[in-house]
């Protein structure tokens, strides 16, 4: 079902061809990359993050979106409750809405894969996460080792064993790479030179 959203002052009609990471039109794709580039850089004050890993946090962001749904706000996980850009599950999506006003409650209850209400949601979970980030990195840790943790921990929170050779490290390691793609593609470096 297409959803109608404002995006730099215009209606833009979001559509995805079915539920899969990566299937939804090239707007809708651009839409949920904008928004989510924006939303990060204009909350990024409040993490209390040192100077380069506060840089870095867009790209990570853009890298986590990509990782979970491949742009698609409307991406489904088949064989769990995991829905939306950054793929919550239900439980995760009604805890971080608790969090959130009461407008965000009230998007997310109509619509689960609304993007600005999603928006919202990652912001809440950025915090927890971040936090624990912090507390198991060392204090010089580079801000790429702290965001392979960071999504490590967004990976499985529960079971996350940063040792080399471990599932979750492979997947970090995935989401670190684009993640630096992202940040020099945003800083103006060509493409041609990254690769």
């Amino acid at each position: 079902e297409p959803v109608e959203v404002e995006w730099q002052g215009v209606s833009v009609r979001l559509t995805a061809n079915s539920r899969r990471p990566g299937d939804a039109d090239p707007w809708t794709q651009l839409v949920c990359i904008d928004v989510t580039r924006q939303f990060v850089k204009l909350n990024a004050f409040q993490f209390g993050l040192s100077r380069e890993r506060e840089e870095l946090l867009p790209a990570f962001a853009l890298a986590l979106l990509w990782k979970e749904s491949w742009n698609n706000p409307f991406a489904a996980a088949p064989q769990s409750s995991a829905l939306s850009c950054f793929q919550f599950l239900d439980r995760t999506r009604s805890t971080l809405a608790s969090r959130c006003t009461s407008a965000v409650r009230k998007r997310i209850a109509g619509n689960p894969c609304d993007v600005y209400a999603n928006q919202a949601l990652f912001l809440e979970h950025l915090k927890e996460l971040l936090r624990a980030a912090e507390s198991r990195v060392n204090d010089g840790a580079s801000a790429t080792e702290f965001y392979r943790v960071a999504y490590g921990l967004h990976h499985d929170w529960t079971a996350y064993d940063d040792s080399h050779g471990s599932p979750t490290r492979a997947l970090a390691e995935e989401v670190v790479e684009r993640m630096q793609l992202i940040e020099m593609t945003m800083r103006g470096v060509p493409l041609w030179e990254v690769i």
